[in-house]
């Protein structure tokens, strides 16, 4: 929050807040200042998540009614995950 109150734009990796209110009050903060506070999702950024929007802005794949997505991906390398592995 001290950052939006100094005019910076906030990229804030998760968790965002410890509550609901919390972030309330972050969001507030930052509409209040005119920066954009925003929690780091790193797929909103990637091409096919981009392709995707454009796809659904232009109408190239019909009125959208619902959107249900997942996420994962795959650990090649079991040494770089901290994960245990059996």
């Amino acid at each position: 929050m001290d950052a939006a109150e100094a005019g910076k734009h906030v990229i804030c990796e998760k968790p965002q807040a410890m509550s609901a209110h919390q972030a309330r009050a972050m969001f507030a903060t930052g509409e209040r200042h005119g920066v954009v506070l925003r929690e780091a999702f790193p797929y909103l950024a990637q091409p096919q998540t981009i392709r995707t929007r454009q796809l659904i802005a232009d109408g190239a794949i019909g009125q959208i009614q619902l959107i249900r997505a997942n996420f994962g991906l795959a650990f090649l390398d079991k040494s770089n995950t901290g994960l245990i592995w059996v």
